[in-house]
């Protein structure tokens, strides 16, 4: 019905426990839909205006789930100069980090991501490698307090032996293991640009750890851990 209203300009579908599908369906319906302004179906209210034209986007802990990660992941695709993406302390889960990484992928303006303290699972880890290999204007990165787990950790760490931009980045708060701790310390020895790393609460064990004090020992740039 959205895609052929020319009338509605608030919607809210609060309070109905909507999900990823409901996210892609009310996609569809903006894809053609002219006149709505603004939208909630999981938290607070989302203003579709703010989402495709705001240089800086601040939308952290407005209890966004699944359906508004994936309009927001639309919406962000119209946007030609974003340069930052907080949504911290949402629970936008994997889907939605999938969705937004596919959407930020080819910005060629956006400096700082914030998506720590979601329910972001493993294919949002996979996704954000991506991120990283062609996004290169990325300086800040935050996915601490996720469920990203060892083997996508892994392949975000391996990302960074050719990322030549990213300045800050938090992986805390997820369960990486010790051969991701190694994989990020063979990194240290070799990066010139990160300077502040959070692997608080990572789980790395003595074996990643000890492999990132004896990296430490040559790195010369980084200056928060």
């Amino acid at each position: 019905a959205l895609q052929t209203n020319t009338t509605l300009a608030q919607l809210d579908l609060g309070g109905n426990e909507l999900g990823a599908e409901s996210g892609k369906a009310m996609v569809e319906a903006l894809k053609t839909n002219t006149t709505l302004r603004t939208v909630a179906l999981d938290g607070d209210v989302l203003s579709i205006a703010e989402i495709t034209t705001a240089a800086r986007i601040t939308l952290s802990e407005k209890r966004l789930g699944d359906a508004s990660g994936i309009v927001i992941a639309h919406l962000v695709t119209r946007h030609r100069s974003l340069t930052r993406l907080d949504l911290n302390s949402n629970k936008l889960g994997d889907a939605c980090g999938c969705a937004l990484a596919e959407a930020l992928k080819t910005s060629t303006t956006l400096t700082q991501l914030d998506l720590g303290g979601n329910e972001l699972g493993a294919e949002s880890g996979k996704a954000m490698v991506e991120v990283l290999e062609t996004i290169t204007t990325l300086t800040q990165l935050d996915l601490g307090d996720n469920e990203l787990g060892a083997e996508s950790g892994k392949a975000m760490v391996e990302a960074l032996k050719t990322n030549t931009a990213l300045t800050q980045l938090d992986l805390g708060g997820n369960e990486l293991g010790a051969e991701c701790g190694k994989a990020m310390a063979e990194v240290l020895k070799t990066n010139r640009t990160l300077r502040h790393l959070s692997l608080n609460g990572a789980k790395m064990g003595d074996a990643g750890g000890c492999a990132l004090v004896v990296a430490l020992q040559t790195n010369t740039t980084l200056a928060q851990r």
